[in-house]
């Protein structure tokens, strides 16, 4: 599948922000990435991070990366027809 030219090479796009809030951290990684400094902000103090730690790009940040991208780039919706 060859995809037509969105943007020029170099061209940026802002897709907003997103907060990782402790509840929805904690639930995601209960699903998907159970380690200690993702479920429990005491223990997740002890560690390099020193609280509460989101899951890693492949999962958590991507999602939303991916969800930001199809809520504010209008081409993302009709890529499938």
């Amino acid at each position: 599948m060859k995809l037509p030219p969105f943007f020029d090479t170099g061209h940026a796009v802002t897709l907003g922000e997103h907060q990782f809030e402790p509840d929805e951290i904690i639930s995601f990684a209960r699903k998907f990435d159970p380690q200690p400094f993702h479920l429990d902000a005491e223990l997740a103090r002890k560690p390099a991070f020193g609280a509460l730690c989101a899951s890693g790009c492949i999962r958590h940040l991507c999602g939303c990366a991916s969800n930001a991208t199809i809520q504010r780039l209008p081409f993302a919706t009709g890529l499938g027809q």
